[in-house]
């Protein structure tokens, strides 16, 4: 566990939380950030923590949730990878002190830098030090919705150019998988809306400020344009699958186009060489010249087909 304390007074600094638990004051802030729920219980007790809440931390709930207690409330949300792979986010807040607790995702990396320079979170509190911390697990969503436009911008190219069934199969492949990512984004951001929105309301004023509060609405509103946003992902990968099955229609057509032209050449030879091959006798048949003037009237025909088909822009 790695801890930080918030003070009006100075910087924020790293310190023990042991030995800053009992000591806090009303213009401090504790920031606890905890990988797994084993280093969550060895301060549980310090931080008074219900059997129920020390139970529930790290452990799979299905869906986020917000349960809350006289003394401080305990915040399930869900972040996601850049790959849009599902990260729980457990969130337990108190007066002026903040417990997270997160399994595969380094929140240190990605969030200290919002929270970093001079002790300005101290005296706002830990609503509003939330507040920031669920701004930034929306803001994941909005990156690995980035690695899927991303991803889109280099398959056009090689949905256009494809020419083979098997890039045809490789590329209906990767939009499927981006169909299914961009899917699992708004399955694991939509149920944070109820959480988020249930936290903004009155009954949680006796922790939040009237500032916290209108920053968790905000959040609802933030929500609810990047579903608009992920919606508009998913228009997205159908318009590439569109274009993957007009592009494969097309190519049909002009196979099927070509097939058509040799037919059509074929057909008038085809037509000569059966009334050549009838069994009557003429006297023509007796010239040995006859199967080379049958051969050069066959030539000419089909290449007078192909003449008119260039003339009239079928091919």
């Amino acid at each position: 566990m790695r801890s930080y304390l918030f003070d009006q007074a100075k910087a924020r600094e790293e310190v023990d939380v042991r030995g800053v638990l009992g000591s806090l004051s009303e213009r401090q802030l504790l920031w606890m950030d905890a990988g797994s729920a084993e280093d969550a219980g060895e301060v549980a007790e310090a931080l008074g923590l219900r059997e129920r809440t020390v139970r529930r931390i790290g452990r799979p709930s299905g869906r986020p949730f917000l349960e809350d207690f006289e003394d401080y409330f305990h915040l399930d949300v869900a972040a996601v990878r850049p790959s849009g792979a599902p990260v729980r986010v457990d969130c337990v807040v108190g007066e002026n002190w903040v417990l997270t607790v997160h399994d595969e995702l380094d929140l240190l990396e990605t969030f200290e830098e919002r929270v970093s320079g001079a002790g300005e979170l101290g005296p706002v509190g830990a609503p509003s030090f939330l507040a920031t911390l669920l701004d930034w697990i929306l803001a994941s969503y909005f990156d690995a919705l980035g690695q899927v436009e991303v991803a889109l911008e280099r398959l056009d190219p090689r949905l256009i150019k494809a020419r083979l069934p098997r890039e045809d199969d490789a590329l209906l492949e990767e939009l499927v998988a981006l169909r299914t990512t961009v899917a699992g984004l708004r399955r694991a951001l939509a149920p944070n809306r109820t959480v988020l929105a249930s936290l903004a309301r009155p009954e949680f004023d006796r922790i939040s400020t009237s500032e916290s509060a209108a920053r968790l609405a905000e959040l609802v509103q933030q929500i609810d344009q990047t579903l608009d946003v992920i919606r508009s992902a998913r228009e997205m990968v159908l318009g590439s699958v569109n274009l993957l099955i007009a592009r494969t229609g097309q190519r049909t057509n002009d196979v099927m186009k070509i097939l058509t032209l040799a037919s059509i050449m074929l057909l008038p030879s085809s037509l000569l060489a059966g009334v050549l091959g009838m069994n009557f006798e003429q006297e023509f048949f007796g010239n040995s010249k006859g199967f080379w003037i049958a051969i050069a009237a066959m030539a000419l025909l089909s290449v007078a087909t192909l003449v008119t088909a260039r003339l009239r822009r079928w091919i």
